[in-house]
């Protein structure tokens, strides 16, 4: 499960799913999730989750219940793409872009319209929605801000309660044709095979709007809005199998589980190296902290780092070192202590191993050929 955190940074999927009353800071205003899953300022002022996304670095300040973390649940690949067609088509209309082209789009995607009904947030402008279908802007306890509108048969939202005059860019069903019935994949969970499924989508949601920003000579306001709504250029990129000794690129680590660890060491000089952990605090391309190293300066990230340890699907303080990884005991810095069957190991300035948790700099008695099979080793721990 994703989990968001008191003074982290949120992204702008997890933005799209965080409860009523939950208080998010970003660029020095304070914005407040509404019943209608819109966000309002101090001020008043409205917008959405994949606008908000885009305007910067949203920090959680606040969550309904007081408490510090939410976990939130996976999520379907049928409720990625609906809050990605929802997305596109309410930036298109914002933006001065017939949501026809973002439709045309979105079909070549396989992000086409689903069964809508009570609680599902849609884009007014999609052409989809049937008629008779009525949506609500706002909280009713501020009337100046909130409308309740009914699509007629000429594709025209018509005021039916409330002060507003029209429905902003989006707005929450309450009902289609006189029903209102929440639809069943609004409260699915996602498995192991969404997972993958989302991973599938966001590769050619970029692909073929890529297509599009070229075709239409859109400018650089278009990777905002991509980014705004969860994919970006490194989702086009193919996601490899993570494995110690594998050397990644810094986008592609985001792929990796939280608390997974990879090392950088200069190519030239061995004696500068440094260790990266995957980590929700990481706001960087990669999402990684550094954890240690001698490499100057206090980088949390580098250009292209090597797998050294792939961590489950919870944050995990030891790390299971895989059998037969190449050369994974050279790329643990001096002071890394392992573990097999209760007996400790500390890596020496020399390469060699000593028993016990604390490092020397003489020569060690042990070297790595004489620790044998590693197949079940762990890594304790990697600080110095």
């Amino acid at each position: 499960m994703e989990v968001v955190q008191i003074g982290h940074v949120i992204e702008g999927s997890a933005l799209n799913r965080l409860p009523e009353g939950t208080t998010v800071s970003l660029n020095r205003r304070v914005w407040t999730r509404q019943p209608d899953r819109s966000w309002v300022d101090t001020d008043g002022l409205s917008t959405t989750a994949s606008t908000l996304a885009r305007s910067g670095r949203a920090v959680l300040v606040r969550l309904p219940d007081g408490g510090q973390r939410l976990q939130l649940p996976p999520r379907t690949v049928q409720q990625v793409k609906w809050d990605f067609r929802v997305g596109a088509i309410s930036a298109a209309t914002n933006h001065g872009v017939g949501p026809r082209v973002a439709l045309r789009a979105l079909n070549q995607m396989d992000a086409g319209p689903v069964p809508i009904g009570t609680d599902v947030r849609v884009a007014t402008g999609d052409e989809a929605l049937p008629d008779d279908t009525v949506v609500y802007v706002g909280d009713p306890e501020q009337p100046s801000r909130f409308g309740v509108f009914r699509k007629n048969s000429q594709n025209v939202w018509e005021p039916v309660l409330g002060e507003l005059r029209g429905p902003s860019f989006e707005a929450v069903v309450d009902s289609v044709a006189g029903v209102r019935e929440r639809p069943g994949w609004l409260d699915e969970v996602g498995t192991d095979e969404d997972a993958e499924a989302i991973r599938e989508f966001k590769s050619t949601a970029w692909r073929v709007g890529w297509e599009v920003k070229r075709s239409q000579s859109w400018c650089g306001t278009y990777d905002e809005i991509m980014h705004g709504l969860g994919v970006s250029r490194s989702d086009s990129l193919p996601t490899p199998h993570f494995a110690p000794g594998l050397q990644v690129e810094a986008e592609l680590v985001r792929h990796m589980p939280e608390g997974s660890l990879l090392i950088w060491r200069h190519s030239s000089d061995l004696s500068r190296w440094a260790i990266f952990v995957r980590d929700l605090d990481g706001d960087n391309r990669a999402g990684t902290l550094r954890v240690c190293g001698t490499e100057p300066g206090h980088e949390n990230v580098k250009r292209r780092m090597t797998v050294l340890a792939v961590a489950g699907r919870n944050r995990v303080v030891d790390w299971p070192i895989p059998p037969d990884p190449p050369g994974i005991f050279d790329l643990l810095p001096p002071g890394a202590l392992v573990q097999r069957e209760g007996q400790m190991w500390t890596k020496q300035g020399d390469g060699s191993f000593r028993s016990g948790a604390q490092p020397t700099y003489g020569t060690g008695p042990i070297t790595r050929e004489d620790l044998g099979d590693h197949d079940d080793w762990t890594l304790r721990r990697v600080t110095l």
